[in-house]
């Protein structure tokens, strides 16, 4: 084995979680790798630490550490929206988020959403509506 692979992108900075609880806590989100020649080999455990079978790609690439000179300068969305219908009620639901990575090395993040609930045939126009909406404060750093 040559190390271990995370199948979710952490919320938190790997240097700053502890690993080796991860994996005894969430072992089904961990799995192992090895390269072999130009071969690289990835195995996922279970949710009951059972591993499953190795899994062989020969056409992958690796991405390289960026210098420490070298920043980001963009903004990166993410909207969610989903919508159901129960009886004569409809219910509408969204997220957001937005990530802003500065050229100085900051980036600032905040989220929110939204429930919607209607009684007629178009929910959003309904005058019986109820909503819910909140922001998240915004988390700030440096990368």
């Amino acid at each position: 084995m040559n190390g271990w692979v995370f199948k979710e992108i952490p919320r938190l900075h790997l240097g700053d979680s502890d690993v080796d609880k991860s994996r005894q806590d969430d072992i089904g989100k961990w799995g192992q790798w090895q390269k072999e020649g130009n071969a690289l080999s990835v195995r996922w455990y279970d949710r009951d630490g059972v591993p499953g079978d190795w899994n062989t790609y020969e056409n992958w690439f690796m991405f390289e550490n960026p210098s420490a000179s070298e920043t980001l300068e963009r903004t990166y969305k993410q909207l969610n929206v989903s919508s159901s219908s129960v009886g004569s009620k409809e219910f509408f639901a969204s997220d957001w988020s937005v990530v802003t990575f500065g050229k100085d090395g900051t980036f600032a993040e905040t989220s929110g959403g939204s429930v919607t609930v209607g009684t007629s045939s178009n929910a959003t126009t309904d005058a019986n509506l109820s909503l819910v909406s909140g922001n998240s404060d915004s988390t700030k750093g440096n990368y």
